[in-house]
């Protein structure tokens, strides 16, 4: 079950994406499981289903050509879905390789993308399996959904009102009903 402990620490700032993620504060630098680009992606599935932080997510995950790719092979029944969007944080944060798209398949045919600086943008900013005192990670899911397409091109989140509550619904509504419903729930054991 999704744990309050396991934190996802929103950093706020207002300067610009950097690939590195040096632009964004790093409150726990010498915590080795955030450390951002860190693992190659042919061990990036091995290195997430044995940590502790993915809450029993089995992954698949490639890198075929250009396209960061991220099939939910199992998950338990009692994991909350609102923890795939923390798999998404880990494997932006985490991944050593540029690429240009995250996409999220389903029997291996590509269902949802992110295009990489949004995902890289969100992953670094997100921390996981540290006090949190450094914000909520609503702003990062929101960012996220804001930016979520179909694998045809649409726009899973088709605007924003500007309330933040009401955004954060819209966000987390659309995951709900779309993303978890076609990338996670069929993989429920």
């Amino acid at each position: 079950m999704f744990k309050l402990s396991t934190a996802i620490i929103f950093m706020s700032t207002s300067i610009a994406f950097a690939a590195d993620c040096s632009s964004w504060q790093n409150p726990y630098p010498n915590v080795a499981h955030l450390k951002p680009y860190s693992v190659p992606v042919e061990n990036l599935a091995d290195h997430l289903n044995q940590s502790e932080f993915t809450h029993g997510f089995e992954l698949g995950i490639s890198l075929q050509a250009g396209d960061l790719r991220v099939e939910v092979i199992s998950v338990p029944g009692d994991t909350l879905s609102a923890a795939g969007l923390m798999i998404l944080l880990q494997v932006s944060r985490l991944a050593k390789e540029d690429f240009e798209r995250l996409v999220l398949t389903e029997d291996g045919e590509a269902i949802y993308f992110l295009d990489a600086d949004t995902a890289r943008e969100a992953g670094c900013q997100a921390s996981w399996g540290v006090p949190s005192t450094h914000g909520s990670p609503l702003p990062l899911f929101v960012l996220l959904m804001g930016n979520m397409k179909s694998i045809d091109g649409k726009p899973v989140v088709k605007r924003y009102t500007g309330s933040w509550l009401r955004d954060m619904n819209i966000a987390l509504e659309a995951y709900n009903v779309s993303v978890a419903a076609d990338w996670i729930h069929s993989a429920v054991r």
